[in-house]
């Protein structure tokens, strides 16, 4: 009390002067902020009431601080003072797809007693087949969201979810009649995941894959009760599942792969340091599994790998994992193996003169992408130097006006092919590395020589060492063992 008189006792020579508030509203209009300046020379105060009125006068009607305006008026100061606050808006959640069908597709363990042993996969075990009419995938549409409101009382929109929408053309499928969003197997099969969608395919079903049955060149699954013998060729659209072995043979897969015996190439000429023969090349969208992998290049999403991996070269956009639960003798042994996220082994190298290479944090199909970009551009500048001289010598030939317009147009073409091809490869050279989360674990021990790479830095390890991780340190940047 004796403070409130003081400060309202006009001092000599003093201006009187009443207290005074102002209210500024941010530019979103989410926030309104006050300002208060305290009485002088005797002048009159401002209470809690008066400011509530200039609050309201500025429009500011939703959110108020009712906290922070009575201890404005208590302290009769405040410069800036947050006292009212919007309600922001909450997004609409984005659409998803929801597969309502399982993925599992792994043959049953007891279904085979030997690596070696063929198969009747007429008996598919754990396959996953569906029936017509089986509900495989429901799409949910985007969330509105919830709008919110300004301090002014205006409605704040929420921004939609983004939509997704179930793929079109999926093979063996259709909408549900009464269900726009239930996608459902219009005929018997099996199915084959995709990012959009779930396609159902028939199976097409071979003993071996020889020069007896031909290359198969098929638009759906294919199972093989036994082997797909040297040069021989598999296409499908749908998974492949092989019995026996991959011999040294060409198998592409739209979806993916699993080879209950493993794949074994003849050899490994295109390796350095190996002897030769031809290798076995194998493809796959998805998945590949394999109960070993020797001699032979191949690639997909993600490789996993029961026992050894033996002088081939494997390239998986995510994930190498080797070794199964009860194999004790996994281990990757010479050749190259490159994964964007993750290569697993419990033993990495080879006691032996062949190196063995890792690397993780980088995009295989980008670094293939990036050296494609590299030879085009240099092909490129040397046809637009010839394009150039070209011109500049018809550009004296009055004679040779057609010719020069042409070649003029094709000049102009080459520029913008280059122009486009650089500024591609500047892109994907910005998202080279990804190797925050990338690394090469290995469970048992290194032997031999290792070649690790971690996105761009590589290094050499050529003594025994124990079980540990290899990954690029947050604070270094270097690559660490432990």
């Amino acid at each position: 009390m004796d403070s409130d008189k003081k400060q309202d006792e006009k001092k000599p020579d003093e201006k009187k002067q009443d207290a005074s508030a102002s209210v500024r509203v941010s530019l979103d209009k989410m926030s309104a902020y006050l300002t208060v300046r305290p009485a002088a020379g005797g002048g009159s105060r401002i209470d809690e009431a008066e400011l509530l009125k200039i609050i309201a006068a500025a429009g500011v009607v939703h959110g108020v601080l009712a906290a922070e305006v009575a201890r404005a008026a208590a302290e009769q100061n405040a410069d800036q003072l947050l006292v009212a606050s919007g309600t922001p808006s909450e997004n609409g959640e984005n659409g998803s797809l929801e597969f309502l069908v399982s993925k599992t597709r792994s043959l049953k363990d007891d279904e085979i007693d030997d690596a070696r042993k063929v198969v009747d996969l007429h008996d598919l075990g754990g396959l996953t087949t569906v029936k017509q009419g089986e509900p495989l995938m429901r799409r949910h549409p985007p969330g509105a969201g919830t709008p919110g409101h300004d301090v002014l009382g205006g409605e704040v929109a929420p921004r939609p979810g983004r939509d997704v929408q179930i793929g079109r053309n999926l093979e063996g499928t259709a909408a549900a009649a009464d269900d726009p969003d239930l996608l459902v197997a219009a005929c018997e099969g099996l199915p084959v995941f995709r990012r959009d969608g779930v396609s159902v395919t028939t199976v097409l079903s071979v003993a071996d894959v020889d020069l007896s049955v031909g290359n198969i060149d098929f638009k759906g699954s294919v199972t093989v009760k036994g082997s797909i013998t040297s040069g021989m060729h598999v296409r499908a659209t749908g998974d492949i599942i092989v019995g026996d072995v991959i011999e040294a043979a060409v198998v592409d897969s739209g979806a993916n792969i699993t080879v209950r015996g493993g794949i074994t190439g003849a050899g490994a000429a295109a390796l350095p340091g190996a002897g030769g023969g031809e290798m076995a090349h194998v493809r796959a969208v998805g998945e590949i599994r394999a109960r070993f992998i020797e001699n032979a290049v191949v690639g997909a999403d993600s490789i996993l790998v029961d026992n050894e991996v033996i002088q081939s070269e494997l390239t998986a956009t995510n994930q190498v994992i080797v070794g199964g639960e009860r194999s004790s003798k996994s281990a990757i042994r010479g050749g190259n193996v490159r994964a964007g996220n993750l290569v697993r082994t419990p033993v990495l190298g080879a006691d032996t003169a062949n190196e063995t290479s890792v690397g993780v944090g980088v995009d295989p199909k980008l670094v293939d992408r990036m050296g494609a970009l590299k030879k085009s551009l240099d092909a490129g500048a040397e046809e637009l130097m010839r394009l150039v001289k070209v011109t500049d010598m018809l550009a004296k030939r009055p004679d040779k006006k057609e010719m020069l317009e042409r070649a003029n147009n094709t000049l102009a073409a080459a520029r913008q092919k280059l122009k486009q091809e650089k500024e591609e490869l500047i892109e994907l050279e910005s998202a080279y590395d990804q190797v925050q989360n990338a690394k090469i674990e290995v469970t048992r021990a290194i032997e031999g020589v290792a070649r690790i790479t971690l996105g761009r830095q590589t290094i050499t390890v050529s003594e025994p060492r124990g079980p540990g991780v290899f990954r690029v340190d947050e604070a270094t940047g270097k690559i660490r063992y432990e």
